[in-house]
């Protein structure tokens, strides 16, 4: 459920401030699975982490191929009221007639966050704990399904019991009954195709309607998959993981839509509903749950990590400031602010591929987009390429034959980038100084070219390494699984030319790497440098973004694939 901040209003966002300013007494209660974080008391506190153990038991149960994540910790953010929730919930959801949230969940590279509030209608959280929970452990069992069903299997959940000896699962929601009964069903087509961008999503009251429907249409179809010891949700995900359209896979699982849609319409005036039982077999040991206060500068830390993994960029820049002001060195601040800078560029880059997208024509679009791509390390093969087309598209503009020398020297090619300025004819004395000076670093460039290289293979790397140098040979290292990907600090940087060695420290975990020739690395910034990178002196402390992957052989350490530098 992860959403973007679209706009605030200025009354708005001053409450929030405000509510920001009001001191809070924080405290962490870690469980074996889970780590809350709460301005509520110590008892309320450990009965969240309780009942997301027990809930953790049920679920493992339903869904025994999912695995706990020991690299993806869950932190449940419980904040006691309403006001608290809101400086922390998406902003799709802040403005007027919108869906009003109690909780979320949100998954996000190797984090794993629940939202909740604690002063939920009825006085009773815990609903929401089982709610969230239940999508976070749909995430993790590795098969898509449509939103109706994700909410509908939430709200299913949503409802259980869990006493001392017995678990009641799937009972009815008598909220959701009386709306149903008040309203318009949706066709169930419809139903079957609503996703995040959509009213029925958003709205409150279309939402309100989406919801209730959900949950109807799957309790009703759990509930008959078991008297008839049939399995035909189970068919359905299977279709719709496989690709087929929902509406389609809904007809061949389901059968006729219009029959299936009379069955829950009569369903729904029933006047009593069955549920399943269980015995409770979680026993949550006391001693298994640590409480202890925390600083309100680490908890306001981990308030600004979430914000910027729901999207909400600019106030957690603005939050991690504060934060920063206060504890400079707060490692998970320095890993958010990372975080941040590479969502902004993404942002920037997307908005400029937008551009060449509604105009291909648009020589200025292209050269907009090279020049971003070039002045932050990212691919300059195919900045070159955009640099070119911009050329071919506008051959007067001197500036873009200019830019595309800078990104042919940039890659090692300075002959290239000769051929292409002395083509170019400046018509102003700025623009005749500006080649001349291009035309210098190129031929000086040109002749240096071998012998750069030869250096650089006993001394610096630079931020983009060059594979046509001669490199000295891998050992024959062979990878095992996906590339993994951490946001962290970097550590004990060590070299012995070509080798290098780091271990990379985030929040949740501490990873050693290996590179057996750093030339093979690929090394990028998330902002310009006005001079080469030197991986063997110049990382140490900085905060950055890996990739790296896994040995076949279990007792070799992750090798290093790419480092992305952050401020």
């Amino acid at each position: 459920m992860l959403k973007r901040l679209f706009c605030l209003l200025p009354f708005l966002a001053a409450a929030l401030v405000t509510a920001r300013d009001t001191p809070r007494n924080w405290l962490e209660v870690r469980s074996p699975a889970f780590t809350v974080i709460t301005d509520a008391n110590e008892k309320q506190g450990r009965r969240i982490a309780e009942q997301f153990e027990r809930m953790r038991a049920i679920l493992a149960e339903a869904y025994p191929q999912v695995e706990s994540d020991p690299e993806s910790p869950v932190v449940v953010l419980a904040v006691k009221d309403k006001q608290q929730f809101r400086l922390l919930e998406p902003g799709t959801y802040l403005s007027k007639g919108s869906l009003r949230l109690h909780g979320m969940f949100l998954r996000n590279s190797d984090k794993n966050y629940i939202l909740m509030r604690l002063d939920s209608e009825g006085g009773n959280p815990y609903p929401i704990v089982y709610h969230e929970y239940t999508h976070l452990v749909l995430s993790q069992a590795g098969e898509w399904m449509p939103l109706w069903l994700n909410e509908g299997l939430a709200e299913f959940y949503e409802r259980t019991e869990i006493y001392d000896a017995d678990v009641f699962l799937g009972g009815a929601s008598q909220h959701h009954l009386m709306l149903l009964r008040q309203e318009k069903l949706l066709p169930l087509a419809t139903l079957f195709t609503v996703d995040e961008r959509s009213p029925y999503y958003l709205e409150q009251k279309k939402g309100s309607v989406f919801y209730a429907e959900a949950w109807a249409l799957t309790h009703y179809l759990r509930l008959k998959d078991y008297e008839e010891k049939s399995s035909k949700v189970q068919q359905y995900t299977k279709l719709v993981s496989e690709g087929v359209d929902p509406v389609v896979a809904g007809i061949r699982a389901f059968g006729d839509l219009k029959k299936l849609q009379k069955s829950l319409e009569a369903y729904i005036e029933q006047r009593s509903f069955n549920h399943f039982e269980t015995k409770n077999f979680a026993r949550i040991d006391a001693s298994e749950l640590q409480a202890k206060s925390i600083p309100a500068i680490e908890a306001e830390a981990l308030e600004a990590d979430f914000l910027a993994c729901n999207g909400r960029l600019e106030d957690a820049r603005s939050l991690l400031k504060h934060v920063m002001e206060k504890d400079p060195t707060n490692a998970l601040a320095k890993e958010t602010a990372g975080f941040v800078d590479a969502a902004e560029l993404k942002a920037a880059e997307d908005t400029l591929r937008k551009a060449v997208g509604l105009d291909p024509s648009s020589a200025a679009a292209r050269a907009d987009l090279a020049m971003f791509m070039w002045k932050h390390g990212k691919n300059l093969d195919e900045s070159r390429a955009l640099q070119s087309a911009a050329v071919s598209l506008d051959s007067a503009n001197v500036s873009y034959r200019m830019n595309l020398a800078k990104i042919l020297i940039t890659m090692g090619r300075p002959e290239s980038a000769l051929e292409v300025l002395r083509a170019a004819v400046g018509r102003t004395p700025q623009e005749i100084e500006n080649i001349s000076l291009l035309l210098s670093e190129a031929e000086r460039s040109a002749p240096e070219r071998n012998l750069q290289a030869d250096l650089r293979q006993h001394s610096t790397g630079t931020q983009q390494i060059r594979t046509e140098h001669a490199e000295p040979p891998d050992h024959g290292f062979v990878s095992q699984g996906p590339h993994r990907f951490l946001v962290g600090v970097l550590k004990g940087v060590h070299c012995e030319t070509p080798h290098l060695d780091m271990t990379v420290t985030s929040r949740t975990k501490t990873v050693t790497l290996y590179a057996e020739n750093y030339f093979k690395v690929q090394f990028t910034a998330l902002f310009a440098q006005d001079k080469d990178l030197n991986p063997c002196e110049e990382l140490e402390n900085r905060p950055a973004k890996v990739e790296y992957v896994d040995s076949a052989d279990s007792s070799d350490i992750p090798h290093l694939i790419a480092v992305e530098l952050h401020r």
